[in-house]
């Protein structure tokens, strides 16, 4: 599954709200995959995918087998940033930057920024407008990767993710930041 952004499906209509995404994944996935499958989702999406094994339980819909995550504090950590969703376009500009997680020669192609906020707006309002609400832990088993490099995920909210499964939970630190996944996707 892959969110409307930098590839293929830029001209799909963006989502900056939580059950509005997971219902379209869910109207996606359901047809399309047949169990056994487990699930791995990175930063915003282990977020998505979080939500995603809730709502195919509630739907009655195959569960996954297992729930991989990278990049992510527990759904119950509350985020604290300041709302970068509701930034101009040069200040989110300036954010993602930051954050790192681009190319930098990439700010320098003003008609692929123009294509892409949108995107860089829909996914900081999806992160940002989460609202955790307590559910019955997952009765699948949840693998968490993070980077002890990662400055802006700490293991303590990653390992929290524990409280999530009624099944086995495994943290794994590796040598490496954030993006990691934009190197090391292999």
């Amino acid at each position: 599954m892959q969110l409307p952004g930098p590839d293929e499906k830029i001209a799909k209509p963006t989502f900056d709200r939580m059950q509005e995404l997971v219902q379209a994944a869910i109207n996606g996935l359901v047809p399309a995959v047949l169990p056994p499958y487990s699930l791995f989702g990175h930063s915003l999406g282990a977020l998505i995918c979080y939500e995603l094994i809730n709502a195919l339980q509630q739907q009655g819909h195959p569960m996954p087998q297992h729930l991989f995550v990278s990049g992510a504090i527990a759904p119950h950590i509350s985020r604290t940033t300041m709302p970068v969703h509701e930034l101009t376009d040069n200040r989110l500009i300036e954010e993602v930057a930051r954050f790192g997680g681009f190319n930098e020669e990439i700010f320098d192609h003003h008609e692929l920024m123009e294509l892409l906020m949108p995107r860089l707006h829909a996914d900081f309002a999806l992160f940002e407008t989460y609202t955790y609400q307590k559910r019955t832990p997952l009765s699948c088993p949840i693998t968490a990767f993070a980077g002890h490099a990662n400055r802006y995920v700490q293991r303590n909210s990653v390992e929290a993710l524990q409280y999530h499964t009624m099944a086995k939970f495994q943290y794994e630190s590796l040598p490496v930041g954030h993006f990691f996944l934009n190197k090391s996707a292999p």
